[in-house]
């Protein structure tokens, strides 16, 4: 190289190479976002009521599964970077469980059949306690036993 030459060094393949070869080994390094679970339990200001009622489809009785808010509607409304920290009451007189379409939830929490989440036996309550994603999501309840039908209601969120 000349003395005084102004112009930046330019990289070898040598080390692009080395440089792709080290990006693309830290990539199974990086963690994936998830929502932190609350650090304790506590009761929840919210309360999700699971349930039945019956539906008249095209003249005919039809029994179908819903979540029921606070306010007596379907689903649940939150603010703007409100947490979603809610008490689920299975009043659908069978187990249940409920997987949050569109959420994050830590694992636990996510509402997939076993092992990480058991149903809920009827009668029961169980938490939930994360940061949302914003948008509207429905929610899939999912009777027991599996080989039962499964209902989907809307979440407002």
């Amino acid at each position: 190289m000349r003395e005084n030459d102004e112009r930046p060094t330019l990289l070898t393949r040598r080390q692009i190479l080395a440089s792709g070869v080290a990006i693309a080994g830290a990539i199974p390094l990086l963690t994936k976002v998830r929502a932190a679970a609350a650090p304790e339990p506590r009761t929840a200001a919210l309360r999700l009521t699971a349930g039945t009622r019956t539906l008249a489809v095209n003249g005919k009785s039809a029994r179908v599964f819903g979540l029921i808010g606070p306010d007596g509607k379907p689903g649940i409304t939150l603010s703007p970077g409100e947490r979603f920290h809610l008490d689920l009451v299975n009043q659908a007189g069978t187990s249940t469980i409920i997987h949050w379409h569109g959420q994050l939830p830590p694992w636990k929490q996510d509402g997939f059949p076993w092992p990480q989440t058991p149903p809920i036996p009827a009668g029961d309550t169980h938490s939930y306690d994360y940061a949302p994603i914003a948008g509207t999501h429905p929610e899939r309840h999912r009777r027991e036993p599996p080989e039962s039908s499964t209902n989907t209601s809307i979440g407002r969120g």
